[in-house]
């Protein structure tokens, strides 16, 4: 474990203080009246020696892999974790010390030193050089009383479908202070969210769409429903219409011009299970299941057809379009992995997947905004990939939320993420 030795004068070093640790002491820092010793397969034990007489382990920080190494700057605790790469681990306060990011490296970290804001670690491979600050990490959890599973943002409130628990309202301003101010219960498994104007449109499973109006937030209420087929998966709304993902009907068009009056005015199959929808120019883009990406005029929405169908490797998930790109989150290998189909849709009659970047689990929603995608990755959290060039595009960062990422929407800075029974968790990603 840690001794502690009186060197003054060093002629007469003695011991003054021993602690025992769970395992092999490999690596110390000390910083600010605590040590801390990377203790192999133990993680990471953290100890207050001030004063040294009664020096005690005050927290213990277990690491996925054998910690080698640690060093202490600017609040964080960085662990050269052998396997399981470079874990940093928020210290502030060291009683409450818990990982917040790790860094996978290409074989195996033992050593590490800190300049500025870059990390220096050696492996066998070489010497890794990782950029630091600043990188994403949680600022706020709200838990919902069901289980988070899409997530939309306007106006200061995020909107989140909760499964069993209906639609939760969520005061975002400050995002560090959120709180739940309303909750709408659906008849049936809230699964995805709209909103547009005053209104909030829930695909609510077996219930079809419900309309709610959030006119206020606090008051908000059931305006209206439309049956649907069968489970309403997603919803987009655009231009006085609902374009709801149904299961195994394919494609709902809905008219909520008047959303007191809503109906169902066109219908439009899709060879897989119709999982989302985003609409653009003309054109909505439905994530098809292992049918890949189905595009469909929409222009009139009560003569719609589909005009050309991408196929994914795997189980499109969710699609979101952006410019000349759309941007798939496909599954494969059964849910062991995921992948981000990154499509060239320009023209749409020759479209194309350009780039694909993959990831450990299930991808199962993206959302694109200012040059990257945000990919809520099943239990490895967000994903974030820079898409500037989309032919180029690349994983830069990730944020590991304690529960399984579902849902994703980008705004200011921040990631909204639905983390089915971790509720919603607000990341600062700059």
């Amino acid at each position: 474990g840690l001794q502690i030795i009186d060197i003054d004068p060093p002629e007469s070093a003695h011991i003054v203080k021993s602690v025992v640790c769970p395992f092999v002491a490999k690596g110390i820092y000390v910083s600010n009246g605590y040590a801390y010793v990377a203790n192999g397969s133990y993680g990471l034990q953290i100890i207050d020696i001030d004063p040294l007489e009664t020096a005690s382990i005050v927290k213990s920080v277990d690491t996925s892999g054998y910690s080698w190494d640690v060093l202490i700057s600017g609040g964080y605790a960085y662990v050269a974790d052998g396997s399981s790469g470079l874990q940093i681990i928020n210290i502030d306060p060291p009683e409450a010390a818990h990982i917040e990011k790790t860094i996978d490296t290409p074989s195996y970290a033992k050593d590490i030193s800190v300049l500025g804001e870059y990390i220096y670690l050696t492996e066998p491979s070489g010497l890794q050089i990782i950029k630091v600050t600043p990188f994403p990490y949680i600022v706020d959890s709200v838990n919902t009383p069901g289980s988070a599973r899409d997530v939309y943002l306007t106006s200061g409130y995020a909107y989140v479908a909760d499964y069993y628990s209906g639609l939760q309202i969520i005061d975002i301003e400050p995002p560090e202070s959120a709180f739940i101010v309303k909750t709408v219960n659906t008849p049936d498994n809230a699964m995805g969210v709209f909103v547009s104007g005053w209104y909030a449109y829930v695909a609510s499973g077996d219930s079809g769409l419900q309309i709610v109006n959030i006119f206020p937030p606090e008051s908000a209420y059931i305006l209206n429903s439309v049956q649907t087929p069968d489970l309403a998966r997603d919803v987009y709304v655009s231009d006085g219409y609902a374009y709801v993902t149904n299961h195994h009907s394919g494609l709902q068009i809905i008219d909520v011009d008047l959303p007191e009056t809503a109906c169902i005015i066109n219908s439009v199959d899709t060879p897989g299970i119709a999982y989302s929808v985003h609409v653009s120019n003309g054109y909505a883009y439905v994530a098809d299941g292992n049918s890949g990406m189905q595009i469909i005029d929409i222009d009139p929405p009560e003569s719609a057809y589909i005009v050309n169908s991408v196929n994914t490797p795997g189980y499109a998930n969710d699609v979101y379009v952006s410019g000349d790109y759309a941007y798939v989150a496909d599954v494969t290998n059964g849910g062991d992995f995921g992948c981000l189909r990154i499509i060239d849709i320009d023209p749409l009659e020759s479209a194309y997947i350009v780039k694909s970047v993959g990831m450990y689990d299930g991808a199962r929603n993206v959302y694109v905004s200012s040059g990257y995608a945000c990919v809520a990755n099943d239990e490895n959290g967000l994903q974030i990939i820079d898409i500037d060039p989309s032919e180029e595009a690349y994983k830069v960062d990730s944020a590991d939320t304690p529960g399984v990422a579902q849902g994703v929407f980008f705004s200011n800075g921040y990631a909204y993420v639905a983390d089915n029974n971790g509720g919603l968790r607000i990341i600062d990603l700059w």
